[in-house]
């Protein structure tokens, strides 16, 4: 990543709220999660961390000379070995003490990686990235901070094993390591308990919900994108397209884009075609005057749902959500129970803080196919129509999943759950009764419109699951 580009984009005082909040738990010795929906911009609160150090100063005005981030992009591994896993997030500790001109530090951990790769040996490697968190941490005084982005997308291959090697490297380095995973959604209920155990009392519970809103970050990135397109938008239009996006920042971009590339014509606004506009106004060119007054936020809501960039990102935040949330939009009833959509920002006091996302709703643009879940042999994969639900799926859920599809309307015994989903275990004797119910709520709340009365994951008393198509 380009330092000196990144910080261009955003201010120094960009998300100051949560910002706040993950520092505190960094001085702590703590780990946290930044949950928030597709777009929101989880991914530019951690680039703020690592690559703009006009933020760190602000945030460790007296520390942040100690204090180093390392930034994996876990989009970049998904589907991968734990080995594989292990091996970048040690080559990120590498590179980023590189960029960083810590000459020093890096001759000693690059030596280290060097070293492990020759050896070609995953226990090998192991040991010398906790050397290397070792020389950083205690030797060297420096807090390292770990930022996962886009953790979801390794939630599918996600094992016990990562959450204990964390765990060893921060009883090694104690108050001076962290972790920051993004997160579309908390990872206590996204995936198995158990997995997390040997983490949890580092993480659970440090939960940042990501505002949808942040005014200086994404008038800040208008004034960007004028700058590099060489056109501006007027005060008027900025208001309106903050309104229309409740300050989402990919639709906020989007948007913009949209409108900066777009001149108005008389096809879509109208008396535009009236408008003269002299050569030396060409190169900015202000929207206040090409849009007719008679025009109001409904018109531009039409022109913006009209873009392909617009929808796209409309689209994200719908693959987001739960089945049950999705319902409840579409209904617009029972919004007020469900947390997450009031967490997220999505939803305020029963009504959608999207304008955009609403009118999509009243349009059918989500229409929800009643279209049965099927397993596809030859991708092993789980889809519902033509979306693939099994890269929301942990391994547990997928295996427990795709047992159900192949045996549709069969009494599935609990035995039975356990020897598919934990097939890998040395030892299933351990498994509980809470683990098996844990699991089947879980995979009730990613399938089932109502979790509490399923329609296809259904309980047999004293048998135990079917799924019904």
């Amino acid at each position: 990543m380009d330092q000196k580009h990144f910080e261009s984009l955003y201010p120094e005082n960009s998300r100051d709220n949560e910002l706040e909040q993950l520092v505190g738990y960094i001085k702590e010795g703590n780990s946290s999660q930044l949950v928030g929906i597709s777009g929101s911009g989880r991914s530019n609160v951690l680039g703020l961390l690592a690559y703009n150090s006009a933020v760190r100063l602000r945030h460790f005005p007296k520390h942040h000379g100690i204090v180093h981030f390392v930034m994996v992009n876990f989009s970049e591994i998904k589907m991968r070995l734990y080995s594989e896993v292990v091996k970048f997030i040690f080559l990120c500790l590498d590179s980023s003490l590189r960029d960083r001109d810590m000459n020093e530090e890096y001759e000693k951990v690059d030596s280290l990686f060097k070293e492990a790769l020759s050896f070609n040996d995953e226990l090998v490697l192991t040991q010398r990235l906790k050397s290397a968190i070792d020389y950083l941490a205690v030797e060297k005084k420096l807090t390292i901070i770990f930022l996962f982005n886009q953790f979801d997308d390794y939630i599918p291959q996600v094992n016990e094993e990562l959450f204990i090697l964390l765990r060893s490297l921060r009883d090694r380095a104690k108050y001076r390591f962290s972790v920051i995973f993004s997160v579309s959604r908390p990872l206590e209920d996204s995936i198995e308990p158990e997995l997390l155990s040997q983490f949890s009392d580092f993480l659970v519970g440090h939960t940042i919900y990501l505002e949808l809103l942040d005014e200086v970050s994404v008038l800040f990135r208008i004034g960007y994108l004028e700058k590099l397109t060489g056109k501006a938008l007027p005060e008027t239009t900025k208001k309106k397209v903050l309104a229309l996006t409740g300050g989402h920042l990919r639709l906020v971009k989007n948007s913009t884009e949209a409108l900066l590339a777009n001149p108005v014509t008389s096809r879509r606004f109208g008396e535009a075609s009236a408008l003269v506009i002299s050569d030396d106004e060409r190169s900015i060119l202000d929207f206040s005057s090409a849009l007719p007054r008679r025009n109001d936020k409904e018109d531009l809501a039409t022109f913006l749902m009209g873009q392909r960039t617009v929808q796209s990102a409309l689209k994200s935040i719908w693959k987001d959500l739960a089945p049950s949330e999705r319902s409840s939009l579409i209904k617009g009833t029972d919004l007020r129970s469900l947390p997450y959509l009031e967490k997220t920002g999505l939803v305020k006091e029963d009504q959608v803080t999207i304008p955009l996302f609403q009118k999509a709703l009243e349009n059918g643009f989500f229409k929800e196919q009643s279209v049965a879940l099927s397993f596809d042999e030859a991708t092993n994969s789980i889809k519902k129509g033509d979306e693939i639900i099994s890269d929301s799926l942990t391994k547990a859920e997928f295996r427990l999943l795709r047992y159900l599809l192949q045996h549709p309307d069969e009494i599935i015994e609990r035995e039975t759950i356990v020897g598919t989903v934990w097939q890998d275990d040395k030892s299933i004797k351990g498994i509980s009764e809470q683990a098996i119910d844990q699991l089947i709520f879980r995979l009730r709340r990613k399938i089932e419109e109502d979790p509490n009365s399923p329609s296809h994951l259904q309980t047999v008393k004293g048998r135990g699951i079917k799924y019904t198509p």
